[in-house]
């Protein structure tokens, strides 16, 4: 089951978001980002969340959680979806807004392994072993380290294989070629698919 996670940052380009809605099997709207949703006639599966973002709609289903709590919105969003099934999870609005939040939920792709962000300018997902990106031809693509990775890039304008540490800005803004592949031989990177540079 593939299942959408609305959340409360920044809807750059809400229109070409939700004509992808037809995508997902399950919808799930995390506390405020309920709001991006509301203009386009469609109905969540599940609103969750705290409420300290959004009014708790009325005529939707929605659990409550407290304030002080454990986890961001988002993360009991993806719990949520994990228990009812899901096996491919898409994050979106989850960039912009406070720089805490929006770290936390690029951080949580490090321990949610079926999980994703999708917005309209880019995808960032967190890989290791063999990955080939579809359709990457011509795009800026970056890599980060999650600690330290051993990686090979090949099929790029500037190929690697070696060690990157987190901190390292060396495989930033490199040029996918057709057919590039991403082999993280140790430990897990973050990759960011820019879409749009």
């Amino acid at each position: 089951m593939k299942a959408l996670i609305i959340l409360n940052g920044e809807c750059r380009n809400c229109t070409y978001l939700f004509n992808q809605l037809e995508k997902y099997d399950f919808i799930i709207c995390a506390d405020g980002g309920y709001k991006h949703l509301k203009g386009f006639n469609r109905v969540p599966d599940a609103v969750l969340g705290d409420f300290d973002s959004v009014e708790q709609p009325e005529g939707v289903f929605a659990i409550k959680y407290p304030v002080e709590k454990n986890m961001t919105d988002g993360e009991i969003a993806i719990e949520y979806a994990l228990e009812k099934g899901a096996d491919e999870i898409v994050l979106t609005c989850a960039l912009g807004g406070r720089v805490d939040h929006e770290m936390a939920n690029i951080f949580l792709l490090t321990r949610y392994e079926n999980a994703r962000i999708e917005e309209e300018n880019c995808s960032v997902l967190c890989i290791d072993g063999e990955y080939m990106p579809e359709n990457a031809d011509g795009k800026t693509i970056s890599l980060i380290p999650y600690m330290e990775a051993e990686v090979k890039l090949e099929n790029f304008k500037y190929p690697l294989d070696g060690v990157i540490n987190t901190g390292s800005t060396l495989t930033l803004s490199n040029i996918a070629k057709e057919n590039s592949k991403i082999i993280v031989k140790k430990g897990k990177c973050l990759l960011i698919i820019n879409h749009t540079i």
